[in-house]
């Protein structure tokens, strides 16, 4: 994913587009969700709001800081970005798959599905993906069972089967990881967003205690509504949960999500 939420996507998509100018092909960018909502939304305005609803309007104020549109790079979006990688040793995607065979899967399995790691029961070729926030990068071994917290910061042995999903929440607040494969192994390593005691949920815009919530940017109420972690037991005084911080804030978003439950 390199756009959404983040108030830099601009200087991120910086980034990318120079690196792929220096690298050519050696440079893959995967295709996420939020790519695919904003091309989307680029050809037919009626699926704006369910990208801006998901981080587009910070994305659109990011890149209007600069003087442009995302609109104007949709294009390059759609040349510079692919589904999959796949060589000898593992494959990627951006979120999950129902079929072993990479290219077999449908575009919105790609960038879309949770299944896989909810139901921990793909035992194919490695797959390394993204998309559901955890708080440790994790390998799903696929026996329905086993899940186990890779470590960071040495060579260990790469796993030739299962999922290995390295999405640690730096969106919402805790962790940037990256994973270095090479000659049958990895290294992870990862750097945090950020240490503060409190943070403003990036979806209602309430403060609130960080350690009240599994996703470090997002109050547990927004939390459990958007991702189904556990929630707060709220007790409000003077305007504020005494556990969690959070002030009662609901986004227009969330509004409409429980009005449609």
């Amino acid at each position: 994913m390199v756009i959404d939420r983040g108030r830099q996507s601009y200087e991120v998509f910086e980034l990318f587009r120079h690196l792929k100018s220096e690298m050519g092909e050696r440079c893959i960018i995967i295709r996420g969700n939020h790519e695919d909502m904003m091309m989307n939304a680029a050809l037919w305005p009626g699926d704006s709001p369910l990208w801006k609803n998901n981080g587009g309007n910070k994305t659109i104020r990011s890149f209007y800081k600069h003087g442009t549109h995302i609109f104007h790079h949709a294009e390059w979006f759609k040349r510079n970005t692919v589904l999959t990688y796949e060589d000898e040793n593992f494959q990627c995607c951006h979120a999950g798959l129902d079929s072993e065979d990479i290219a077999e899967n449908l575009p919105e399995v790609l960038m879309w599905d949770r299944t896989r790691i909810d139901r921990n029961d793909y035992y194919g070729k490695l797959t390394i993906i993204g998309h559901t926030p955890i708080e440790e990068a994790t390998w799903y071994v696929g026996d329905e069972e086993t899940i186990e917290i890779l470590p960071e910061h040495k060579w260990m042995p790469l796993p030739e089967t299962g999922l290995i999903c390295i999405d640690t929440g730096c969106v919402f607040g805790y962790k940037l990881t990256a994973m270095v494969v090479g000659d049958g192994e990895y290294w992870l390593d990862s750097v945090f967003w950020s240490k503060d005691k409190y943070s403003i949920c990036d979806e209602c815009g309430s403060e609130f205690l960080k350690s009240s919530s599994k996703m470090m940017a997002l109050c547990p109420e927004c939390a459990h509504i958007l991702y189904g972690y556990p929630n707060c037991a709220h007790v409000f005084k003077n305007g504020r949960c005494i556990y969690c911080h959070w002030d009662g804030s609901q986004s227009e978003y969330i509004k409409w999500l429980k009005s449609n439950d």
